[in-house]
């Protein structure tokens, strides 16, 4: 039975990242099985998570002290550890590739992002507020609380970051996107090619 829980959650992660209707993709459980609660899957997520397949995304309420301190183990996201299973999971291939790119270009970005912050060494974070403001990942740099905002394209608007930096003020933040590198107003560009600088 547990082994059908963790496939069923599997299968749950990249349908729920491409749900574009949510400010946030949070972790859902009624998503994987109408009605299901934490006690179901937690054994599943913890699973997926330990067993290197899965990455795990926990909430922080506060951007000034270290994410962990404010973390909120209720609220995750949940990321492929890999891409490629992303992709081959979403079926793509040549024939749906403009509509997956319409669909899943933002999230398969963020899931990106998430993998090459864990080859870092980081742990990841994101930030929320109950006002509707979320930033991608909220990481720590030589003791430096910084905020990560993720672009699937050039356009690089983030009312979210710009609360963040308003209400934080943390020494710089960084966005990735498909701009070259760049400092500006506070926000380092990063391409994203080379994220795993970061």
């Amino acid at each position: 039975m547990q082994g059908i829980r963790n496939i069923a959650l599997y299968n749950s992660i990249p349908v729920q990242l491409g749900n574009s209707n949510k400010l946030s993709n949070k972790f859902v459980y009624s998503a994987v099985e109408k009605g299901a609660r934490t006690a179901t899957f937690k054994d599943s997520v913890d699973w997926l998570e330990t067993a290197g397949i899965a990455l795990k995304c926990t909430k922080t309420t506060r951007g000034d002290v270290s994410p962990a301190q404010y973390a909120d183990k209720s609220a995750f996201k949940l990321y492929l550890a890999d891409v490629g299973l992303l992709s081959q999971t979403l079926q793509v291939n040549r024939e749906n590739l403009s509509i997956f790119n319409q669909m899943y270009k933002g999230a398969i970005t963020e899931n990106y992002v998430a993998m090459e912050l864990i080859q870092r060494g980081h742990t990841l974070y994101f930030w929320e507020t109950n006002s509707n403001s979320e930033v991608d990942f909220v990481i720590t740099i030589e003791g430096a609380v910084i905020p990560v905002e993720v672009k699937s394209s050039e356009n690089n608007r983030s009312k979210s970051l710009n609360t963040f930096i308003q209400k934080y003020k943390p020494q710089y933040a960084l966005r990735v996107s498909e701009k070259n590198f760049g400092f500006e107003h506070g926000i380092k560009s990063v391409p994203l090619y080379a994220t795993f600088c970061l």
